[in-house]
């Protein structure tokens, strides 16, 4: 399989409009936790990525995550994730917000996904259409 050597580093945020910023937001952002780590409550579910806290390229605060394939990957591509309750969410429509900065080849693309209590799809977009390719900090 070809080795695609790409390296993304995120920023996240989820926002729900209409609302107080202080009082219905949730940070997902990556500012705590110990550098070379995993980021706390999300992990990398796929073979031979990896994805680490740091305090390189950081285009807000002080650190971000990086993305990146250390060695040779069986998946052709990596991603980083994180499952949140949609309780506290029900009813209301959400916005998630990141930066990202893709070097090298490949692209970069955000995901959110929205599973019903039947199984069903609720929502996806996973940015086919409109991925990053490698440049400056995008939102």
């Amino acid at each position: 399989m070809k080795s695609i050597r790409n390296i993304c580093f995120l920023i996240f945020g989820l926002i729900l409009p209409n609302a107080s910023f202080a009082q219905d937001s949730l940070d997902l952002g990556f500012e705590t936790g110990a550098v070379g780590m995993t980021p706390q409550d999300w992990f990398v579910p796929t073979e031979g990525w990896a994805a680490e806290l740091t305090d390189e390229k950081a285009v807000e605060g002080t650190r971000s995550v990086k993305l990146h394939m250390p060695g040779e990957a069986k998946a052709s591509f990596g991603n980083i994730m994180r499952t949140l309750d949609a309780a506290p969410y029900r009813g209301r429509r959400i916005v998630l917000l990141a930066k990202m900065l893709v070097q090298g080849p490949g692209r970069g693309q955000m995901w959110l996904r929205v599973d019903r209590m039947n199984a069903e799809l609720g929502a996806f977009d996973n940015m086919e259409l409109r991925p990053l390719l490698a440049g400056d900090w995008k939102a």
